[in-house]
């Protein structure tokens, strides 16, 4: 499965963290597991607020991450947003989301 984010988790944490997943799909009903097949970008979903945060902004964040990093030339853990704070958008009307970082170019 290809994903549009760099993946920093370790082999072992992702054993760790689809396991109990895992053992909730295996105890599932034939019908209900049915009912999810049909419905996977909503299991998607449903599975990333619980796992990630509820964050309308996670695909953004990374991908401004990526831009920083690309631009610094670096492929390494620096330009890090993954604790980033967003908060609600302010009233009405058009925004645009970015994200600053310190660099020296």
């Amino acid at each position: 499965m290809k994903t549009k984010h760099e993946i920093s988790l370790t082999a072992e944490q992702v054993g760790e963290v689809l396991a109990p997943i895992v053992g909730v799909v295996l105890n599932m009903k034939p019908e209900r597991a049915q009912y999810w097949i049909g419905r996977k970008k909503k299991l998607a979903s449903e599975i990333g607020k619980v796992l990630i945060g509820e964050n309308p902004y996670t695909d953004l964040i990374v991908d401004w991450q990526n831009f920083w990093r690309e631009l610094d030339g670096l492929d390494s853990k620096e330009h890090n947003f993954s604790d980033i704070h967003i908060p609600e958008k302010p009233g009405e009307g058009n925004r645009r989301l970015l994200i600053m970082d310190d660099i020296a170019l």
